[in-house]
């Protein structure tokens, strides 16, 4: 043996040993003789074993732990000792990743060991020669029974495995890409050989017809349609027709008001039909942004209700488990929640609003009878009292109370669409340009995060200690910039911008010495905060964005749509 010169400790039993020597005769012949390398204990494990050796000598501890892995990590074991080494060789790849973040003084020996697990998986993909290799690759078995894939699709298991783990070399190697891109355009053959116009044409038909396919679906699943509308490439078309469609729903649920209301904010909008005759009508009390939802509203609800039972059946095939460990799906639940949020406001305002009128047209009726030549509303106010929920719903915007419904289903439904329009990343990865630049944009986020303690940290200092100056100077100063928290915060954080003036620490009297102290911390924040740590963190957005681009790694989001 090669290694056998070398000393050992007593955990490096003759198996180990020849796995970490890569000897395949060996390890091949201990296997066959009874010989097996026991996987380490949990790193949390408290049994007697464990608390022993820890206690003992921890160092050995971790070392024969290592030397454990190393020898499960090895090819020569993964392929003689697994009857599916692939499944196995994914699954230790994230045990070790998991115990480099735990275990931080051997982060580099159990990251070298995971690097080499998903170089192990990759080389087996490389060396296939067949498209039933490959598919034994990925799938791990012929087909799978969950209730999540078609009868008769491959099941990928091991494919949605790596994407799970974020085993980017193995999704994005050419065989298995090569693959998925079959899979793509199941049931609609010739398609992948036509030119780029004509699979737009296919797309503009698809977005044309998509009621009349969504219906043809629906009816009959199992016709040459509907096998059609089941392929990957059919189903993200429709997917994102739809919410392209959701989205001019909601830019054309604004277009009245691009030009501008009609009514200002210190307006009311009362109406009585034919003059103040309620013999036959109804005296129409009303806030206009009250009225029943129009037609595009109940457009935009019936998508968000089908939104929503498409995220409960990814839910119920799923499970919570592994619905909640993909971010984007708390970016869904939030946009619909908001939405049904703001929806039950809306109608709670909107009922409200319909009782005060119920009540005026049953009080009025006879009132208003009795003179037909006044103002029927003035007339109801004058004669009886109404309500003050009546009189509530009679008021200007300018009166309403804060916690209108109204106004809370306005708020609502503004940060509902501003999160729709954020969806638009799902659609982004399909392009080999965009898709880049949007993984760029969320490593972005995870950057801005990092830096968001240090900065918060410098900024909470500095307002703190600026307010604590100049606290005392209230009135006395040109203007109140830091003399209170609120101020001390505005200032400070308009100076990332610019927008906040040197005056701001200038004090109208001959205190120089607090006044000189201001500069000095006003200038040194600037310094800090716009010069070294605003460049620190262009630095680092710079950086991911170059690593990405030179990866050219794929969304785990937008690789359902392959799989499923």
């Amino acid at each position: 043996m090669v290694c056998s010169s070398h000393r050992f400790s007593h955990d490096v039993t003759p198996v180990i040993l020849a796995a970490h020597c890569q000897e395949y005769e060996i390890v091949h012949t201990l296997l066959s003789k009874g010989a097996r390398i026991d996987p380490p204990h949990d790193y949390f494990c408290s049994c007697d074993s464990c608390n022993y050796h820890q206690q003992f000598d921890s160092f050995s501890h971790s070392r024969s732990r290592i030397n454990a892995y190393k020898g499960l990590a090895s090819p020569a074991y993964l392929s003689l000792y697994n009857e599916d080494p692939v499944l196995a060789a994914l699954e230790l790849s994230n045990e070790l990743a998991m115990l480099a973040d735990i275990e931080k003084e051997f982060k580099n020996d159990y990251c070298r060991l995971s690097n080499q697990c998903k170089d192990y998986v990759v080389g087996l993909l490389d060396l296939c020669r067949s498209t039933e290799e490959v598919e034994a690759i990925l799938n791990g078995e012929t087909f799978s029974e969950d209730a999540y894939n078609l009868p008769g699709r491959p099941s990928l298991t091991r494919l949605k495995l790596a994407i799970k783990y974020e085993l980017k070399k193995f999704v994005a190697h050419p065989n298995c890409q090569q693959q998925l891109l079959s899979i793509w355009y199941e049931n609609l053959p010739g398609l992948r050989q036509q030119t780029t116009a004509i699979k737009l044409l296919v797309v503009l038909a698809v977005v044309i017809g998509l009621p009349g396919l969504a219906v043809a679906y629906w009816i009959t699943p199992c016709s040459r349609v509907g096998k059609v509308m089941r392929s990957p490439f059919m189903k993200f078309v429709a997917h994102a027709s739809s919410f392209t469609i959701f989205l001019c729903l909601l830019i054309l649920n604004a277009a009245d008001r691009f030009a501008g209301t009609n009514m200002l904010p210190n307006m009311t909008h009362l109406q009585n039909p034919e003059g103040s005759q309620l013999s036959s009508d109804r005296l129409l009390l009303y806030r206009k942004t009250t009225t029943p939802f129009t037609w595009m509203e109940i457009l935009i609800i019936s998508w968000v209700i089908g939104m929503i039972w498409v995220e409960v059946k990814e839910i119920w095939f799923q499970g919570p488990g592994e619905y909640l460990v993909e971010p984007w799906n708390f970016l869904d639940f939030g946009m619909l929640a908001i939405f049904l949020a703001s929806f039950s406001c809306r109608f709670s305002a909107a009922r409200r609003a319909d009782l005060a009128q119920d009540y005026v047209h049953e009080h009025c009726r006879a009132v208003v009878g009795q003179s037909p030549q006044t103002d029927a509303y003035s007339l109801c106010k004058t004669r009886i009292r109404l309500p003050a929920e009546v009189d509530y719903f009679t008021k200007a915007r300018m009166d309403w109370v804060p916690s209108d419904p109204q106004l809370v289903s306005e708020g609502l439904y503004a940060i509902a669409v501003v999160l729709s329009f954020s969806r638009i990343a799902y659609i982004l990865p399909a392009n080999e340009s965009f898709g880049p630049l949007q993984i760029s944009l969320g490593r972005t986020v995870k950057d801005i995060f990092k830096f968001m303690i240090i900065f918060l940290l410098v900024f909470l200092a500095f307002m703190i200690g600026m307010f604590n100056l100049y606290s005392y100077y209230l009135g006395a100063k040109q203007n109140d910039a830091f003399t209170t928290l609120e101020e001390s915060f505005k200032t400070l954080f308009w100076a990332i911008f610019g927008l906040s003036e040197v005056r701001s620490v200038v004090i109208n009297n001959d205190h120089k010495f607090i006044e000189n102290i201001g500069y000095v911390l006003y200038g040194v924040y600037n310094v800090t905060m716009v010069i070294v740590l605003l460049n620190m963190l262009i630095a680092m957005i710079n950086s991911s964005f170059q690593e990405i681009e030179m990866r050219s790694s794929i969304s785990p989001r937008m690789m359902e749509f392959l799989i499923l």
